[in-house]
C-alpha cells in the first residue's frame, strides 16, 4: 500500500539520493546536462531543506521505505512579469524505477495540485517538457499538463 507524507528534514538525505538518480536517468538519456552529484553536495543539500521548509516536497513510501518524492514551489508572479497571478512549478520528481506503475506518479500529481489550489496559484508549470523537447509525456497526458502549463481555474 501507497502512502504519500510530506517530507521533513530527517528526509533530505533520502531525497538527495533519489534526485542524484533522476540526475543520472536524464544525463544517460541526454536529456539535460547537470553538475554529476550536485544534489549530493552541500548545495543540493541547502536546496532541499529550503524547499522542505518552504515549499512543497512529499515523499511516497511503501512498507515504510521511501520509493519516490516530488518536489514543487509556489511564484509570486515578478518571476513571470508578463503573468498577472501565482504560479506553481513541479520542480522535480522521481519514482524509484521497480515502483512505477503503482500510481505514485498519479498520487503526487493530485496532492500537489491540492496545495498549489491552496497556496492560490492559477496555473502550473512542469519543466521536465521543455528540457526533453516535448509536449507531453503519457504521464503528463493523464493528468491533460502540456507544454505550456496546467490552468488550474477549473
Amino acid at each position: 500500500m501507497v502512502s504519500l507524507r510530506m517530507a521533513t528534514i530527517d528526509d533530505v538525505k533520502t531525497i538527495q539520493e533519489l534526485n542524484n538518480g533522476l540526475f543520472e536517468y536524464e544525463m544517460n538519456n541526454e536529456f539535460d546536462k547537470y553538475v554529476k552529484n550536485w544534489p549530493l553536495s552541500d548545495i543540493g543539500k541547502d536546496y532541499f531543506v529550503d524547499l522542505i521548509k518552504n515549499q512543497f516536497v512529499i515523499i511516497a513510501e511503501i512498507d515504510k521505505k521511501v520509493v519516490g518524492y516530488l518536489a514543487g514551489s509556489i511564484y509570486d508572479d515578478a518571476t513571470f512579469s508578463y503573468y498577472d497571478g501565482i504560479t506553481a512549478e513541479m520542480d522535480n520528481m522521481f519514482i524509484k524505477e521497480e515502483y512505477r506503475r503503482f500510481g505514485i506518479g498519479s498520487k503526487f500529481v493530485n496532492a500537489f495540485l491540492v496545495w498549489a489550489k491552496n497556496k492560490n496559484a492559477k496555473r502550473i508549470f512542469a519543466e521536465q517538457l521543455q528540457k526533453c523537447k516535448v509536449e507531453y509525456f503519457d504521464f503528463y497526458l493523464c493528468h491533460a499538463m502540456n507544454l505550456e502549463y496546467h490552468n488550474l481555474y477549473k
